[in-house]
């Protein structure tokens, strides 16, 4: 069975503090339930701020975890420490040592007899990966495989997947000799759909004028007004009534 959640931040509802709605059972979910069940997990969020510490926690436990661009240093930084396994002899800088080298009996010479070298530090090796995770191209991504049941020990090794599918896309010169072919058996000038737009709007410039003074008249011959006598007190509901006496065209209506 696979359960696959895509934006797991939008499930997970509101933050109370540091503890989501759904966060406890989530946790569950992964630690417990999913293992004891034998139900595979695919989760899909954009950084891990959006989550709360105790559930990044037990994703993180998960075995395959793909990593796209994420442009906040933050986060970055927080996947980087959590994948990235510190080499301590990863090396910096390499610097000669340089001695004296007697060359004779009347002259010496300086040569490099030995070097010394300067090793990254875990935070300096965090801050690299953190760097790649920022500037990863469109396509590509850090891959951590689950090599095994229960292993979580692998490294961070970058994949691409714009090769993906490769010849099942669209030909694009196909396609733009199509858009060409449409463009001139169905295709209207800009300019054409301007004037039209343009006449429109003109003609409804001039039409509505004379609706506004239509709609007046037919209020005014259906609403006899008497002199010194108020039409509606405010907020009263009465209905108006024509010459003959028929319902006129504000019945059943508040004034305001």
């Amino acid at each position: 069975m696979l359960l696959v959640i895509d934006e797991i931040s939008s499930l997970l509802g509101p933050r109370a503090g540091d503890r989501s709605v759904l966060g406890e059972d989530l946790h569950e979910l992964v630690t417990r339930w999913a293992r004891n069940l034998g139900v595979k997990l695919c989760f899909a969020h954009q950084y891990p701020s959006q989550l709360e510490p105790t559930i990044n926690h037990a994703l993180t436990q998960m075995g395959t975890q793909v990593i796209g661009n994420v442009q906040d240093p933050d986060d970055a930084l927080y996947l980087a420490r959590q994948f990235h396994r510190y080499e301590p002899y990863l090396v910096k800088k390499r610097v000669p040592v340089w001695m004296n080298v007697q060359q004779g009996f009347h002259y010496s010479r300086p040569q490099v007899i030995d070097e010394t070298t300067t090793e990254f530090t875990p935070e300096e090796q965090y801050i690299l990966v953190a760097d790649r995770i920022r500037s990863l191209p469109k396509f590509q991504f850090l891959l951590r495989p689950a090599e095994a049941e229960g292993s979580l020990t692998g490294r961070l090794r970058r994949m691409s997947i714009a090769r993906l599918d490769a010849g099942l896309y669209p030909d694009e010169e196909v396609v733009a000799e199509v858009k060409r072919r449409l463009r001139q058996r169905d295709g209207v000038p800009v300019a054409q759909l301007l004037a039209a737009i343009e006449q429109r709007r003109q003609e409804q410039l001039t039409v509505a004028p004379k609706q506004r003074t239509r709609e007046n008249a037919k209020l005014a011959e259906g609403t006899p007004h008497e002199p010194n006598k108020p039409d509606r007190l405010p907020g009263e509901r009465q209905p108006q009534t024509g010459q003959a006496g028929t319902p006129g065209p504000w019945q059943g209506k508040f004034w305001e």
